[in-house]
């Protein structure tokens, strides 16, 4: 034993045995070698004078004062006075009489950089520190034990020794941006690791030493964190390497190769990272870190073509209330990335149960799985959950939706543990797109139920075959929570998706995502879908009484950033309190506090034929109600107005290319509807003969006619925003991704100027939040614009009154624009055909 050893070389009496031998050993915990070191016995000799210095040069006997203890530079230079690097007095009785001492001692030792004084090994006792320099001695510093220099650190009066108590949580802003910073200076400088994956390799096993030294710290908050830098590049790569080692050692199941097992960046490389690093807090946000930093590290060539994003925390904790945990769950994400779930699953049973941390370890060993295609993914969500309290023994790699290969390719995964109908809780953010597809025929042999409910021979998206092995892995009425893109629940292409659920998995909640949580990294709108799996004789569903509740967060905590997203007060202003609906709901939800939701029967759904959340968000239908009650008319809907025969709805013509936008008709784009007018884009121009075969008319003009109106009914943010075409502005091509209504003539009230006042009030606008929801990233309105409902005329005379600002305003902007055209004969402030259609 080192203690023993050192006990050993000690003088007698109670300063060597209380003071000297304590305050050797916390050197050697320093990191010191104690072959560098001077003491006790064999104690150090400081000459008394100068002459005195001059026989110690000559190697001759010398009159000296005996210091308690000399440190020197190395092993190999200890006892060269030459490398002396700072002496530790330990005299009584006062401190003056220590500090006398050392103002002696560094004005005869030339080399020495510094001079301390102590009389407590104890941390947080004072000390003195006396630095000396080209200069001469600085003036006396008032210090603690815990401040005694870490071997390699550089040795000046600015020099700090970071304890845990001195780290700062990072905002995420903070650690893109470092993280993004160090991956260029790896690239850029490093020579001894050129490839992408295994620059994130060693830059992930930097950042796992770096959070097992912030483990160990925050046992210990008052004592020096290992994880620094040292006063040369050289002297940082060894001592890092070197506690790697000993990482690595500890942790076997994680590091398995040899070249796990070795930091391989230069010490150039090493001292940046550290240096950046080191003064960070990343045990107290533990999966966010590596999350963000593999994020930023893995880089859109690498990971985001694959359809992999991280899962924010913030999604990830609200899904924990969701599901809401308990001791009898067996848990698996086979997706598992970098761990999120199953990390955020630890943290929620050691807050369950606070005072059990040893026993909620051992259950994390038996009830957490992991799989993922990733060796690195893995290899992180294995040691995070290492450090930060276990259940990594079920993390493996593997191909978790082709199970057909496991017998060749994962062998290990053919255990039970792993088996189908084993698991009470699933939690995923599957790769999705359209493009991430598997083999029609792979996705068979794998047994994938799904393949049933398409062509035969069509691929399938992973995002859907994932979905697939999660009903697979579950058990009866085991409940999965799932990540999934909201149009999977709504558009008609992926009706088969919804036939294959409903025999399957009970839909109990959905939570909207917002855009914020993953528009960083993609547009696609997703929602949080938690299902139970139904069992074989359907005891488990109700139509009529099973309810399916809907949560409609606007806000998640963080902007498209990663930001922090604070709430603002009525006064504008910001304040400190995270604005965070998503994780609010989900706790309340878990309480049983229903009142900023909404039910809905499980056969209204299915009739509907819709699981988003926004579509059953009645808060935004209230206005238009609160409307009829206050005025009281009756409503009707657009659908009713078709089926009377009362207006008719088309679609707009078509989108031709770039190259073809060279003639004098006007192409008018989604955007190009606002403040209720068609507002003409002279770079959007085709020419006549274009133009007709997208009107596709026996006369050659355009299908429309004045007063008609016109919506965005496809990605835009303004659909049910509708303009009215006036007069003159007929002969026109509409992009095909617009509704046209036309009313027709009747003796009930209706006409164009009434229907746009009753389209325009902001109670009827904010129905049209309710029904437009997001295909993949554009906003998709489909056939549910039919449910919009508008007043409906009290009288003919009634309908006339309140739309007669509307009718004024159009129709003298239409008298205004043919005086112009007629008078002056210019014609270039309307279209290139108004003269002519005022004319006939």
């Amino acid at each position: 034993m080192v203690a023993d050893y050192i006990r050993e070389k000690l003088k007698d009496g109670p300063e060597q045995e209380l003071v000297v031998g304590p305050l050797v050993e916390r050197l050697v915990s320093n990191g010191w070698k104690i072959e560098q070191i001077v003491y006790g016995k064999n104690e150090w000799k400081v000459p008394k004078t100068p002459s005195e210095a001059s026989k110690r040069e000559k190697g001759t006997s010398f009159d000296y004062f005996p210091v308690d203890i000399a440190v020197f530079e190395s092993p190999e230079t200890c006892g060269d006075y030459r490398h002396l690097l700072f002496l530790i007095e330990c005299k009584q009785p006062n401190i003056d009489v220590g500090l006398q001492q050392l103002e002696t001692y560094l004005s005869l030792e030339p080399h020495v950089k510094l001079g301390i004084w102590a009389n407590n090994p104890d941390i947080s006792s004072d000390t003195l520190f006396v630095y000396k320099d080209a200069k001469g001695l600085s003036f006396p510093k008032k210090k603690t034990v815990k401040d005694i220099p870490l071997i390699g650190a550089p040795i000046s009066p600015t020099s700090v020794n970071l304890t845990f108590n001195d780290l700062v949580i990072p905002t995420k802003d903070t650690l893109y941006k470092t993280f993004s910073k160090l991956l260029d200076k790896v690239v850029a400088q490093d020579g001894n690791v050129t490839r992408r994956e295994e620059q994130l390799d060693q830059l992930c096993n930097i950042i796992l030493l770096k959070l097992d030294s912030d483990k160990q710290g925050k046992i210990d908050p008052k004592n020096e964190v290992y994880f620094r830098v040292f006063a040369t590049e050289s002297g940082t790569g060894d001592y890092i390497k070197e506690k790697f080692s000993t990482f690595t050692d500890i942790y076997p199941d994680i590091f398995i190769t040899q070249s796990d097992q070795e930091i391989r960046f230069d010490n150039a490389t090493i001292h940046d990272i550290v240096e950046k690093i080191s003064k960070f807090n990343f045990i107290d946000i533990g999966a966010d870190t590596v999350s963000i930093a593999f994020q930023v590290l893995r880089s859109a060539a690498l990971k985001q073509e694959e359809g992999q994003y991280f899962t924010p925390k913030q999604v990830i904790q609200a899904a924990m209330k969701l599901m809401d945990l308990n001791l009898n769950d067996i848990i698996i994400d086979p997706a598992c990335g970098t761990g999120g779930f199953l990390i955020q699953a630890l943290i929620e049973l050691k807050e369950l149960y606070p005072n059990q941390e040893r026993e909620i370890s051992r259950w994390a060993q038996l009830h957490l799985h992991g799989i993922d295609k990733d060796a690195i993914g893995i290899k992180l969500t294995k040691a995070i959950m290492q450090i930060l309290g276990d259940g990594s023994a079920h993390c493996v790699r593997g191909d978790s939706v082709l199970t057909h290969t496991w017998e060749s390719k994962y062998p290990h995964l053919l255990t039970n543990s792993f088996k189908n109908g084993r698991f009470t809780k699933v939690f995923t953010n599957p790769p999705f797109g359209a493009p991430l597809k598997i083999k029609y025929k792979d996705a068979k042999k794998s047994g994938l139920s799904i393949t049933e409910y398409v062509d035969t021979g069509k691929d399938i998206e992973l995002g859907l075959a994932m979905f697939n092995r999660c009903y697979d892995l579950l058990k009866d009425k085991g409940r999965l929570c799932i990540v999934l893109p909201e149009t999977y629940f709504f558009s008609p292409s992926y009706k088969f998706v919804r036939d294959w659920v409903k025999d399957r998995l009970k839909p109990i909640c959905v939570a909207n995502v917002p855009m914020d949580a993953f528009q960083g990294f993609c547009r696609a709108k997703t929602n949080l879908y938690i299902f139970e799996k139904i069992d074989k004789k359907k005891t488990n569903v109700n139509l009529e009484s099973d309810l399916v509740t809907f949560l409609n967060p606007q806000t998640c905590g963080i902007y498209k950033n990663g930001s922090d997203r604070f709430i603002v007060n009525s006064a504008g202003e910001r304040t400190k309190i995270i604005d965070n609906e998503l994780l609010r709901l989900a706790i309340k939800y878990q309480n049983g506090q229903n009142d900023e939701m909404f039910t809905v029967p499980l056969a209204d759904t299915y009739k509907a034929d819709v699981l988003v959340p926004q579509y059953y968000d009645y808060s935004l239908q209230r206005p238009f109600d609160e409307l009829k009650l206050t005025h009281k008319f009756e409503q009707i809907s657009i659908e009713e107005l078709i089926n009377k025969g009362i207006i008719t709805v088309s679609g707009g013509h078509g989108s031709p290319s770039n190259d073809m936008r060279n003639g004098n008709i006007p192409y008018v784009k989604v955007s190009d509807i606002r403040n209720m007018r068609i507002n003409v884009n002279p770079t959007n121009l085709v020419s006549i003969e274009l133009a007709k075969r997208f009107w596709k008319t026996d006369n050659g003009k355009s299908n429309l006619c004045a007063w008609d109106l016109i919506s965005p009914s496809r990605a835009s943010s303004n659909i049910g925003e509708f303009a009215i075409l006036l007069p003159g502005e007929e002969q026109i091509v509409l992009t095909k991704e617009v509704f046209v209504i036309r009313v027709h003539e009747n003796d009930l009230g209706y006409s164009p100027f009434y229907l746009l006042w009753a389209l325009s009030l902001t109670e009827t606008r904010k129905q049209w939040q309710r029904v437009t929801l997001m295909q993949t990233n554009r906003e998709d309105v489909g056939q549910r614009y039919k449910e919009i409902l508008i007043p409906q005329p009290i009288s003919k005379e009634w309908a006339e009154t309140v739309s007669a600002p509307f009718r004024n305003y159009f129709t003298s902007i239409a008298t205004a624009k043919k005086e112009f055209v007629l008078s002056t004969g210019n014609d270039k402030f309307t279209y290139i055909a108004s003269v002519s259609a005022f004319e006939e």
